[in-house]
């Protein structure tokens, strides 16, 4: 019985809170501005039927590539307090690379993201939408893998 609660008590520490709120705080205000920019930017790309595709496609790169990278960084400096935050979050209940992990951080990110843009003039469900996917896609990185334990039932 004491080795049962002794393994339990390891299997709780394991969990990597750490990482989970350094990678979303590093990453989730960069990747939120990088799909605003996808959202706001890349249909705005037309090619001129009388200009030289080469030289539009030149300016065309060079336009995105500031863009882009204005709206990382923007995104980054914006996103940092509640991409923090919902890692935070996630960490403290320890959620993991599951199905169900995955559904909890999609609804976490997305009630986040409402609260945190509530004053823009987005619509409510690209909102959440937003900071859903931003979750989920850092959750694939940053979350660990589910902890299953063959020996419970074996006796």
């Amino acid at each position: 019985m004491d080795n049962e609660n002794t393994k339990n008590a390891t299997l709780s520490t394991d969990y990597p809170q750490r990482k989970v709120i350094n990678l979303y705080a590093q990453f989730g205000g960069a990747l939120v501005g990088f799909m605003i920019w996808l959202i706001s930017m890349v249909p705005e790309i037309r090619l001129e039927n009388n200009q030289n595709i080469f030289s539009e496609l030149i300016n065309i790169s060079m336009s995105l590539g500031l863009t882009l990278m204005i709206s990382v960084v923007v995104g980054f400096i914006f996103g940092l307090i509640p991409s923090l935050f919902a890692g935070w979050i996630i960490a403290q209940i320890k959620v993991y690379r599951n199905g169900k992990g995955l559904l909890t951080i999609f609804v976490i990110g997305g009630f986040i993201s409402m609260a945190f843009l509530a004053s823009s003039e987005t619509l409510l469900i690209v909102k959440a939408m937003i900071g859903g996917i931003s979750a989920l896609i850092i959750g694939v990185f940053a979350l660990p893998k589910p902890i299953i334990d063959n020996n419970i039932n074996s006796e």
